[in-house]
């Protein structure tokens, strides 16, 4: 089973149009948002935490971060996890694109098009406070990927296939001690627009791994990456 997204002969183009739409709007809302102490998490821990909020879908998951068609009203804090392979991702962005991504009218490609147009807006709007932050596009990478193009196991949980995704990416149980940057990671979203480290690309921030380190689901990531940036459709 490749993953919950139905395939369909042909994607809508009326929906399309509609939900990026909705996808760039939801967002463009221009939260200040970077690693952060208090907000980071270990692997194991945050797992646990996706259980004891039951956690069993997409939606929910996205929910879970205040966001999506049935919005939590008590959004989790825990939202950034570290990998020694991808470095930090942030969770929402993550869990934003992983939604979208099993949508049958979306493509993968358009959603991570619609994150580089929604960061480019937050520049414009919001004196760049929250545009272009060094998690967020690959955050949106291994979200899409995750959404439309990991093999599920249908005999496993949500929860279940998220983590066995993400330990094969390397993420960790303790980031603020294996992280290269863990001493410059921030109390509290405090610091001024000119001391927020930024990223135009998809490439990893603070991860440290050998070519060795790599497996095959880091290689299909890479290669999906690629093809996006060459602008060949891959969905």
């Amino acid at each position: 089973m490749k993953n919950n997204r139905t395939k369909f002969p042909a994607r809508s183009l009326f929906f399309s149009i509609a939900w990026l739409f909705l996808f760039a709007s939801s967002l463009a809302l221009g939260r200040v948002s970077y690693p952060i102490r208090k907000e980071t998490a270990g692997l194991t821990e945050y797992l646990f935490l996706l259980k004891t909020k039951k956690i069993s879908s997409s939606s929910e998951f996205f929910a879970l971060y205040g966001e999506g068609p049935s919005k939590a009203k008590s959004p989790v804090g825990r939202r950034y996890l570290y990998s020694f392979k991808w470095g930090w991702i942030d969770m929402r962005h993550f869990s934003a694109a992983a939604y979208y991504g099993e949508k049958w009218y979306l493509s993968g490609h358009g959603i991570l098009t619609f994150g580089e147009f929604k960061e480019w807006r937050q520049s414009q709007n919001n004196s760049g406070n929250s545009a272009y932050n060094y998690e967020d596009f690959v955050s949106n990478l291994l979200g899409v990927f995750f959404g439309t193009r990991y093999e599920y196991d249908k005999k496993k949980s949500y929860v279940a296939n998220l983590g066995a995704y993400l330990e094969k990416l390397g993420f960790v149980d303790d980031p603020l001690t294996i992280a290269p940057n863990a001493d410059q990671v921030p109390e509290d979203y405090s610091l001024k627009p000119g001391e927020i480290e930024k990223s135009h690309d998809y490439n990893p921030r603070h991860a440290k791994f050998n070519e060795k380190d790599l497996n095959a689901l880091d290689r299909k990531i890479m290669k999906y990456r690629k093809k996006y940036l060459s602008r060949s459709i891959v969905d």
